[in-house]
């Protein structure tokens, strides 16, 4: 993802960020989580991007998200990431995007 995605007028946000978000529910959770870490660990220098990547490699390798990715490439087909973590990432997901939409559609002027 980028900067900017893409820009569209305030009455087509929401309906643009469903899109994103779905096209975003279609990857791999634990690498989602991975992602927003390392944005994180970026202000750690580059002791804490060493330490995330170390982590990130032993954790992901251990996850049934990683079997399945790995057997999927092998197959040739799309991975099936109907497991259960896949639920707490859509929690945790419409939890921040519903903090989001808060502050844009509620913001006072």
């Amino acid at each position: 993802m980028g900067l900017v995605n893409t820009v569209v007028p305030l009455e087509q946000v929401e309906e643009e960020t469903i899109k994103w978000c779905e096209e975003m529910l279609e990857k791999s959770p634990t690498a989602l989580r991975f992602i927003k870490a390392a944005m994180n660990a970026d202000t750690d220098g580059l002791a804490g991007l060493q330490q995330f990547a170390g982590d990130a490699t032993l954790l992901y390798y251990t996850t049934e998200e990683a079997k399945e990715g790995r057997d999927a490439f092998k197959e040739k087909r799309k991975p099936d990431l109907a497991i259960p973590t896949f639920s707490l990432i859509n929690k945790d997901l419409l939890l921040q995007l519903d903090g989001l939409h808060q502050a844009v559609f509620n913001k006072k002027s």
